[in-house]
């Protein structure tokens, strides 16, 4: 196998590992009532006085019409409005009620415990070095831009 596909299938086994460690295609993320895609939407939410669709299209990347479902979920349940918005009338805010916010609330400090509970088993040192590691993973793949599909 030469050195690009080495590198390649090394990735893709990263990848499966991370997905798998961290629970990320359990159909409910974390025993919560949301899939990742829908914890991922509240978190924008959460972190956008002024959150519209298309912020968390192009933060996320998430398809158009399965964001309008998803939304449209969390309108029903109450977990988010809809408000014009003040910088143009042709868009919509989304902001999260009292019930989103408590939903947030509680996936967010499920997942830090989650995590928590992970790196705990790891010595200071190893934090450290794991923390380092993935800060440089990040600030290489940076460079390069994103995947779609592939």
């Amino acid at each position: 196998m030469n050195e690009a596909k080495t590198a390649t299938a090394a990735v893709r086994e990263f990848n499966r590992f991370y997905t798998k460690i961290l629970g990320l295609l359990d159909p409910r993320f974390l025993g919560s009532p949301y899939s990742l895609t829908e914890a991922r939407v509240l978190y924008e939410l959460a972190h956008d006085a002024n959150c519209t669709a298309k912020a968390i299209r192009a933060a996320i990347g998430v398809d158009a019409g399965y964001l309008s479902r998803i939304l449209d979920s969390f309108i029903g349940a109450g977990l988010i409005e809809k408000m014009p918005s003040p910088h143009d009338g042709r868009s919509r805010v989304l902001r999260l009620t009292r019930a989103g916010e408590a939903a947030f609330a509680r996936l967010d400090e499920a997942q830090e415990g989650s995590v928590e509970v992970l790196i705990s088993k790891l010595a200071r040192r190893e934090r450290e070095e794991l923390v380092r590691h993935m800060r440089r993973i990040r600030e290489l793949l940076d460079k390069v831009g994103h995947m779609k599909g592939g």
